[in-house]
């Protein structure tokens, strides 16, 4: 048994018509509270965690071919336009920022079993460990007047938080085997109320579109989101061969 999705109008340009099946095993979706970018050889590689209840769980991961990026980012510009007039501003969120990981032309002394970079050791880390500072006091003695009071302690200057590299990060999240090699989809369809976005990501094949995975995001994590496919897909795009956004 399946079900029918019908897009409101808030899909891509170029797929203004999809019509996608709903496999009962992903019409009930996953509920995320952030994104992990992967930029890869091939495609970007986006991993769905969810925070509660610890450990985090990456709850879906997503494969996207290169060429949909431009359009999913397109088509998530135009929902939260949408969103604001319909609900206002997006509400904020004191979620760590998304992370962004390169593994396309990264560096790494560990490889997977396919011999393909598994992270570039470089990338910021969403999991940020707080800098710790060092306090010194101490006595000073006057042979003629006798010890002087303490000092006051003068605190170091904070350190920056520690970056993880991509294989710390996830040495923290739980992932199960079930989902470790991700769902195809080269198309997606967006949809919001006024608490949440819908992602229906969808294998668009001959002769039925089908939903390969569903996620919603509450809508103060979604502008995080937009900017971190921003961001990914703008450090990708000179070696694609892509022209800058905006050119006439």
């Amino acid at each position: 048994m399946s079900n029918q999705h019908h897009d409101s109008g808030d899909s891509m340009d170029n797929m203004p018509a999809v019509r996608a099946r709903v496999p009962e095993h992903v019409a009930k979706g996953e509920i995320s509270t952030g994104v992990i970018v992967v930029t890869g050889a091939t495609e970007f590689v986006l991993d769905f965690v969810r925070n509660l209840p610890r450990p985090s769980t990456i709850v879906a991961r997503v494969v996207l071919p290169h060429g949909v990026m431009p359009q999913f980012i397109e088509a998530l510009a135009k929902n939260i336009e949408l969103f604001r007039q319909r609900y206002g501003e997006l509400p904020g969120t004191q979620q760590p920022t998304i992370p962004q990981v390169d593994t396309h032309h990264a560096p790494s002394s560990q490889e997977t079993g396919q011999g393909q970079p598994a992270s570039n050791p470089s990338v910021a880390s969403p999991l940020e460990v707080p800098g710790t500072t060092s306090i010194q006091a101490g006595m000073h003695a006057n042979p003629t007047s006798g010890p002087v009071p303490t000092q006051p302690a003068q605190p170091a200057a904070p350190q920056p938080p520690k970056r993880q590299n991509p294989q710390e990060i996830y040495d923290e999240l739980k992932l199960r085997d079930e989902i470790l090699s991700g769902t195809y989809a080269n198309a997606v369809m967006i949809g919001h109320g006024p608490y949440e976005f819908s992602f229906d990501f969808i294998t668009n094949f001959y002769p039925q579109s089908a939903v390969s995975c569903r996620v919603y995001l509450a809508s103060g994590h979604i502008p995080r989101l937009l900017d971190s496919l921003k961001q990914s897909w703008e450090q990708l795009r000179p070696r694609l061969g892509y022209p800058p956004p905006n050119l006439p």
